[in-house]
């Protein structure tokens, strides 16, 4: 069990936390590249500012965690669970965030182009000013959240769910492609 435990700015290259205990815990400025956190419990944690690219984080339960300017690209984050997390000038693009939970995070600026994020759930989460450009969003769900200036560019989103969304007449649309898309009544 390592609730609360301080790991900020240790080099964690390749470690192994599978299913660890790691509530509350800082690992503010660490480095977690090619680390696996499958299943572990990170409720709460600070990552702010960490290195993490193609680390795992399939499962991992990241409830109400401080990830802000995080560097994930090509991560996989397979049913993640990031409700209520701050998000903010994130950089996951080339990730993999199919099925994950980002309900209510705050994701201002963040960079998740070309990302898989198929069946994710961003219901009334702030995604002003995020790119997803290139992105797999078929099956997301975008009810209540804010899309001002949010960029889905050459995405593909059929059967995304964007009824309720905030600002989508802000969002940029151009070249999207799909079917059996909920969009809000005019």
């Amino acid at each position: 069990d390592l609730t609360e435990a301080t790991l900020h700015d240790c080099d964690a290259t390749h470690a192994t936390f599978d299913g660890a205990t790691l509530a509350r815990a800082d690992f503010a400025s660490a480095v977690l590249s090619f680390a696996s956190l499958r299943r572990a419990d990170l409720t709460g944690c600070n990552i702010a500012e960490v290195e993490m690219q193609h680390a795992n984080l399939i499962d991992a339960n990241l409830r109400g965690a401080h990830f802000e300017r995080v560097s994930c690209a090509y991560c996989d984050m397979r049913g993640v669970n990031l409700q209520g997390a701050g998000l903010q000038g994130l950089t996951a693009r080339h990730a993999n965030l199919e099925g994950a939970s980002l309900r209510r995070s705050i994701m201002q600026f963040a960079q998740l182009s070309h990302t898989n994020a198929r069946g994710v759930d961003f219901r009334l989460a702030d995604l002003q000013g995020v790119d997803l450009s290139f992105s797999s969003l078929q099956g997301a769900r975008f009810s209540g959240s804010d899309l001002l200036f949010t960029v889905f560019t050459n995405a593909s989103i059929e059967g995304a769910d964007f009824r309720g969304a905030r600002h989508l007449s802000h969002a940029q649309l151009r070249f999207t492609t799909g079917t059996g898309i909920g969009m809000p009544a005019s």
